[in-house]
């Protein structure tokens, strides 16, 4: 499964698409494509690269703020430099800006030339509306749970178990399951394992593992309850995903209706 969205996109290269996902990331193999389709510039020849890992590594790193470990994206869009999209339907290879240029750079310096010339004239007027778009969408999300907190601080003094959990919430609230738990068993009467909560967002479809690493991902239309931050672990950069404040706020109330109910 994949939470990517193929969406129309208005960049094409000698009469060739160049589609695109929700998170501006682009078709490698509409590229190769659009570049002559040779077997010798494959993307997976190119992926293999170990300049290229090297650059999509400093891309992850690029995303995270170094002192508070929060990516710099906007947290819902969960944004990696390469993504796959397998199974039935669309497939594909889906990279971000840079590596649209050093694919094609890679491939030869007139296709550089071309898709540089390209994307700038069909990308900067769009760049910044949709700039301009997610910052007043941000606003208008931040002012929502705003609104929401205060509703809720209204009802904690008569609902115990909310006291802890919308006191310690904010916008800028990120949470991993097992602290999410933690917060959940301020209600002393609810017994829940993170085991069980995990498998509840799996069963009410908003979140599913990926099938090949079993790792949990959040489905698009669940984005922006969760978001995904890197962290060392073991020495490696793993994806961690994490309740956003919104998302504690919308789930909680029905967490604690459902494993009341059923305990």
């Amino acid at each position: 499964m994949s939470d990517l969205a193929i969406i129309a996109s208005p960049v094409s290269i000698d009469g060739i698409a160049v589609s695109k996902d929700a998170h501006e990331r682009f078709c490698l193999n509409d590229l190769h494509r659009a570049a002559g389709g040779e077997k010798r510039h494959s993307p997976n020849y190119w992926l293999d690269l170990s300049q290229t890992k090297e650059l999509i590594e400093e891309l992850r790193k690029s995303l995270i703020i170094s002192d508070t470990g929060i990516p710099v994206t906007d947290r819902i869009n969960h944004l990696e430099p390469v993504v796959t999209q397998q199974g039935f339907g669309t497939q594909g290879t889906f990279v971000v800006r840079e590596l649209v240029y050093s694919y094609a750079m890679w491939v030869s310096p007139a296709f550089h030339l071309k898709v540089i010339r390209t994307f700038d004239a069909a990308q900067t007027p769009q760049t910044y509306i949709a700039a301009l778009e997610a910052h007043l969408e941000t606003v208008k999300r931040n002012a929502a749970l705003e609104a929401e907190k205060a509703q809720l601080v209204q009802k904690i003094e008569v609902d115990e178990p909310f006291v802890e959990i919308g006191r310690a919430i904010t916008h800028e609230t990120s949470l991993t399951r097992r602290d999410w738990v933690t917060m959940l068993k301020a209600d002393h009467s609810l017994k829940i394992k993170e085991k069980e909560l995990t498998q509840w967002l799996i069963d009410c479809g908003y979140c599913y593992r990926e099938p090949l690493k079993g790792e949990l991902r959040a489905y698009a239309h669940s984005d922006r309850l969760f978001h995904l931050q890197y962290e060392v672990i073991h020495g490696f950069h793993r994806p961690v995903l994490k309740i956003t404040g919104e998302g504690v706020l919308e789930l909680t109330p029905k967490v604690l209706a459902y494993f009341r109910d059923s305990k």
